[in-house]
């Protein structure tokens, strides 16, 4: 559950509802429809969290007296409502007097319910600790076998003949035992010899791993051997999306993309926040949430992979074709390398920047061939008054002749 303190923004409240002491409902998306709970409290926490006057009266009439830190069964319910500004219902119930003791409305759902893994039968979903539960109570199971077995190695049973101990039987260290007959006391053999090997603990063990991906994530741990080949690499990174891409996606579905709404939309009407740049009034003003990280790296790697191949195509076609280039809008491929491959978007440029670096080159671009222009034309100027020189002294020696 995600709340702020009251008396304006001053941080934010989480709290965690243990398993066992909620129920959820979802709709037909799968989505979290509503949301009930229960907690403990006192009735002096009551009165100064919803008021005196909301209590039943003989909850009331416990106030002053040692009864009212005697704890009460008080439900939370949070479900759709009427309203279209704050869509969310939230009513807290004193359960024993039936007594409603707050009614209020929520802009968005403040509970948050994550899924590592779901059955399209299932409403509360399991995690890798649930499909595990077998194999851990066996392997629990097969060490407490061996630690009886030790036991009873270490220590074993004995038989001794009737009266044929003085005293009591000493079994420590250095113990002195009186004895009628020397046979009076042997260890009881039970029969058989215990083979532990036969109890898969170590089997079980390693299902377990594999249940929690523990096998499958080391084999991404850096090894003692050769590099692996950039094939191989992307092999891995494909089968580690394949392997974490649903539980992740799961949670950041259903816990962290609701939990990130919340908290912005709760700061942004808190006015928490410094003025609103103006670019993003003047767009449609939709904020999307994008998750940084090695595994949302890894996610993206498939559309990396497709951007280097296609700049890999492009650039040997431009080698026949050059007009190939002007399919493709590059300045929108490299602002999407920024994103993909997680790059902090500071080191991008600004468009009006790069404008005004485009236009410099175009200058510098303008002025060196305007250059070259005069440079040439001067070489004509030159060429051309030797050319007439030449003619004006070839006229002189044919009049002299």
């Amino acid at each position: 559950m995600v709340r702020r303190y009251p008396k304006g923004f001053r941080g934010f409240e989480f709290q965690v509802t243990p398993v066992g002491h909620f129920l959820i409902t979802e709709d037909t998306s799968s989505r979290l429809l509503s949301h009930w709970r229960d907690f403990m409290t006192t009735p002096e926490a009551m009165a100064h969290r919803f008021g005196a006057e909301t209590l039943h009266a003989q909850v009331a009439e416990t106030l002053g007296s040692q009864r009212q830190y005697d704890e009460r069964q008080v439900i939370h319910v949070v479900r759709p409502g009427q309203s279209t500004t704050m869509p969310w219902d939230s009513f807290y119930i004193d359960k024993d007097s039936r007594t409603l003791l707050s009614a209020k409305r929520f802009h968005e759902m403040p509970f948050q319910f994550g899924r590592y893994d779901k059955a399209a039968h299932e409403t509360y979903g399991r995690g890798p600790t649930q499909t595990a539960l077998p194999e851990i109570a066996t392997a629990n199971r097969a060490r407490q076998l061996k630690l009886r077995q030790w036991a009873l190695a270490v220590n074993p049973p004995l038989q001794t003949l009737d009266d044929g101990v003085i005293g009591k039987t000493k079994l420590i260290p250095g113990g002195l035992n009186t004895v009628r007959v020397m046979d009076a006391i042997k260890p009881i053999d039970v029969g058989g010899r215990f083979d532990h090997t036969a109890i898969p603990e170590q089997e079980s063990k390693l299902q377990i791993r594999q249940m929690f991906m523990t096998e499958q994530l080391l084999q991404f741990a850096p090894m003692a051997k050769t590099p692996p080949s950039a094939t191989e690499v992307l092999q891995r990174l494909k089968f580690l999306q394949q392997l974490l891409g649903s539980p992740v996606g799961s949670i950041q579905d259903e816990w962290l993309s609701p939990m990130i709404d919340r908290t912005f939309m709760m700061m942004l009407r808190s006015d928490s926040f410094l003025p609103i740049p103006a670019e993003l009034l003047a767009g449609d003003g939709n904020l999307d949430i994008e998750y940084e990280g090695p595994l949302a790296r890894i996610q993206r790697q498939d559309e990396l992979q497709g951007i280097n191949d296609l700049l890999a195509i492009v650039g040997g076609v431009m080698q026949i074709v050059p007009e190939v280039v002007d399919l493709y809008d590059f300045d929108a491929l490299g602002r999407d390398l920024i994103a993909v491959t997680g790059v902090s978007p500071k080191y991008r440029r600004g468009n009006e920047a790069v404008d005004q670096i485009r236009q410099q080159r175009a200058e510098e671009q303008q002025a060196a061939q305007q250059q070259q222009q005069m440079v040439a034309a001067g070489q004509v100027a030159k060429d051309a008054g030797s050319a007439e020189q030449s003619f004006s002294q070839a006229e002189a020696i044919s009049g002299n002749a």
